[in-house]
C-alpha cells in the first residue's frame, strides 16, 4: 500500500498547544477517548499510526479521524516480534509542542524517535506500561532502565506509577491514564434493557431459570478455557441449571468444543461466537452472574464492570495485563491461585452462591469504573500530562 507524505499540520492559534501522538494502531477501544481529544478546543492533536498487519484481527478506524491522523508505513518483522515504522522525525520535533510516543521497544522507531527527541530537549511524553502478561524479568528491566531517561511518563494505572514510584523514579511528570472503556456508552446499553425487555429477551434466547456464567475473549490457548470447561464438569451434575456462555472465536474453539461434546456437556455451554456492539453485548452481560476468565486479563474485567459483573480470575497480577489493578479480591469478585481449577471452582461457586454478596460486588464494579477507569478520566489525565 503506498502511503503519501502526510502534509505539515495547520499552525493553531497560540493559545491552543501542538500535540502528535505516535502510536501503533488505531483501534476501536481508543475510539472515545480520541474524540474527546480531537474535540478540545485548547489542543490540536495529530495521530502518527501505522494500519494493522495483513491476517491481524485487529480493525484499524484511522478513516474516522481522517483529519488529525497520518497514516504511516511499517514494516513487521516476525508477526510483530520487531516493528519498524516510517516516521516523520524533523516535522515532529519541528511542529509539535509535545510528543506522546508509545513506549514499546519492539516497535524500533518509536523506541529511537523518543531517545532522539528527549536528547534533543524536546518535550517528550513517553507512553508506557511497566509489566503485562507478555512479560520477561530481563526484557523488563531493560525496558525500566531505558525508561529512566525520561522526565515525563505515561503509564496505564494508579498502580504502575506507586510501582514506579517504589522503584525510585522520582520525576515530577509521572501520570497514570487508567486504561479505560466507553463507560457512557455501556451505561446507555444497559439502561436500553430495563427489567421488562430483558426477561422478555431471555425467554426467546432459552435462558429462563438458567445460571449465567460468561466469559468474553478470544478464543486462544493463553486464556486457558480449558479450566472453565473441567469447572462446568464439575459443578454441572449439582447444578442442572448452569450454562456458560463463551462470547468470542479463534483458532483454540474447535478443541474446546471438542472437549466439551467429550464431557458430555454440550446442555452447559453455549458458543455466541464473535460479537460486536454493546447494544448486542449487553443483554448477555446483564443476564450473567458472574465473568469468568483463568489466562490473562485486560480490558475484559473493564468490560465486565461496566455492566456491573463480578469477576472470578486468578490472583498472579504479574500475567495480567496492567488493567487488572482495577481488582481488588473480594471487592469486585474473587481471586484464586493460578492454574489452580480446584480454587476456580471454589470461587465461582463463592459468587454464585451468594446473591447478596454478588449485589455488593456488582455496586462496587460499577462505582470503579464510573469513579476511575473510563474514556472520560483518560482525556483528563491526558491533558494533565501538558502542564509544564
Amino acid at each position: 500500500m503506498q502511503h503519501p507524505e502526510p502534509n505539515k499540520p495547520t499552525r493553531s492559534p497560540a493559545t491552543r498547544q501542538r500535540v502528535a501522538v505516535v502510536i501503533n494502531f488505531l483501534t476501536h477501544y481508543r475510539e472515545d477517548l480520541y474524540r474527546r481529544l480531537t474535540a478540545r478546543d485548547d489542543i490540536d492533536l495529530t495521530i502518527y499510526c501505522h494500519l494493522p498487519p495483513e491476517g491481524s484481527s485487529l480493525k484499524s478506524i484511522h478513516e474516522q479521524f481522517a483529519p488529525h491522523v497520518q497514516v504511516r508505513p511499517a514494516r513487521f518483522i516476525r508477526g510483530e516480534t520487531l516493528v519498524w515504522s516510517s516516521l516523520p522525525w524533523r516535522q515532529l520535533a519541528r511542529d509539535y509542542d509535545t510528543v506522546f510516543v508509545e513506549g514499546n521497544p519492539r516497535y524500533l522507531a518509536f523506541a529511537l524517535l523518543a531517545t532522539w527527541l528527549r536528547l534533543c530537549g524536546k518535550r517528550v511524553v513517553l507512553w508506557t506500561m511497566v509489566q503485562s502478561f507478555r512479560n520477561h524479568p530481563g526484557r523488563q528491566r531493560l525496558r525500566l532502565a531505558w525508561t529512566r531517561a525520561f522526565d515525563r511518563l505515561l503509564v496505564y494505572s494508579d498502580a504502575e506509577v506507586s510501582l514506579l514510584r517504589q522503584l525510585g523514579f522520582t520525576t515530577p511528570h509521572l501520570h497514570a491514564i487508567n486504561n479505560g472503556l466507553n463507560q457512557d456508552a455501556i451505561d446507555a446499553a444497559s439502561q436500553a434493557w430495563d427489567a421488562s425487555r430483558l426477561r422478555h429477551w431471555q425467554g426467546e434466547a432459552g435462558l429462563d431459570g438458567r445460571q449465567i456464567v460468561l466469559s468474553s475473549a478470544r478464543l486462544e490457548h493463553k486464556n486457558k478455557f480449558e479450566q472453565v470447561v473441567e469447572v462446568v464438569a464439575r459443578l454441572a451434575a449439582e447444578r442442572p441449571h448452569l450454562l456458560w456462555c463463551v462470547i468470542g472465536d479463534g483458532a483454540a474453539r474447535e478443541a474446546l468444543q471438542h472437549q466439551v461434546a467429550e464431557r458430555g456437556l454440550q446442555a452447559h455451554v453455549r458458543w455466541l461466537g464473535a460479537m460486536h456492539g454493546e447494544d448486542r453485548l449487553a443483554p448477555w452481560f446483564l443476564s450473567a452472574q458472574a465473568l469468568v476468565h483463568p489466562g490473562a486479563i485486560g480490558l475484559s474485567l473493564l468490560h465486565a464492570f461496566g455492566y456491573g459483573l463480578p469477576v472470578v480470575t486468578h490472583s498472579n497480577a504479574l500475567t495480567h495485563g496492567p488493567e487488572f489493578a482495577a481488582m481488588r479480591d473480594g471487592e469486585h469478585g474473587v481471586l484464586y491461585p493460578e492454574d489452580d481449577v480446584d480454587g476456580l471452582a471454589r470461587a465461582l461457586q463463592a459468587v454464585l452462591d451468594q446473591p447478596a454478596l454478588r449485589s455488593a460486588q456488582s455496586a462496587a464494579c460499577l462505582a470503579r469504573v464510573h469513579q476511575d477507569y473510563n474514556t472520560r478520566t483518560m482525556a483528563e489525565r491526558f491533558v494533565e500530562c501538558l502542564a509544564p
